[in-house]
């Protein structure tokens, strides 16, 4: 395209069986390692989601507080039968 011959990265090199298996056997032992890391990241995203979106504390009202009570029917709406 263009007047240029496209290459690939393998142009002209074969992969011998014995390079394709000693990556494959890299990556086996890499593989634990790898997978503590994960772990590692996911607790400490986890931490993060907990400090920044905290849940919280239910409140209980008194008698004679004023409260905002929403009773439209879009809520409702899923449940009924049609």
């Amino acid at each position: 395209m263009y007047g240029r011959i496209a290459r690939l990265p393998l142009n002209g090199k074969v992969l011998s069986r014995n390079i394709l298996l000693d990556r494959v056997i890299t990556m086996i032992h890499k593989l634990p390692i790898f997978r503590e890391s994960v772990k590692i990241a996911i607790k400490r995203a986890q931490e993060k989601m907990r400090q920044d979106y905290s849940v919280q504390q239910s409140t209980e009202f008194q008698v004679e507080d004023h409260v905002l009570y929403d009773n439209s029917p879009n809520y409702h709406m899923k449940l009924e039968k049609k």
